[in-house]
């Protein structure tokens, strides 16, 4: 089964590390930590991402550019701006979007066995 793959850009380096290995304990995600726009698309062009986090301390110019190019490319992408103050807190926010997503892909059938009932020739 392939890994959801989650791309976090924070420029402080601890906390990128405490969200990447937080992350990296659940065994269907794998993260990557970046520190900036260029190497966010970087990344972004030579992985299959499926989760970008905005941490708190990403300018939101940076965060509309990104948003753009991510969403153009990609348009199920989900992207999320750090609201929570701790790392688990994040981890939740990550959990409900992906749950969320999932939960609008699921698909319904509607099987009938009488489709031509009543239909006359």
């Amino acid at each position: 089964m392939k890994k959801i793959e989650i791309l976090i850009m924070s420029k402080d380096q601890e906390m990128a590390g405490t969200i990447t290995t937080l992350i990296n304990k659940n065994q269907q995600w794998n993260s990557i930590a970046v520190q900036n726009d260029e190497e966010a698309i970087e990344k972004f062009h030579g992985r299959d991402i499926d989760v970008v986090v905005f941490a708190k301390d990403i300018m939101n110019e940076e965060q509309i550019k990104l948003r753009k190019i991510f969403t153009h490319q990609q348009n199920e992408i989900i992207i999320l701006q750090q609201a929570g103050n701790t790392a688990d807190m994040l981890i939740d926010e990550i959990k409900q979007a992906i749950e969320k997503r999932s939960q609008e892909k699921k698909y319904s059938f509607d099987i009938r066995d009488d489709v031509f009932t009543g239909n006359t020739l």
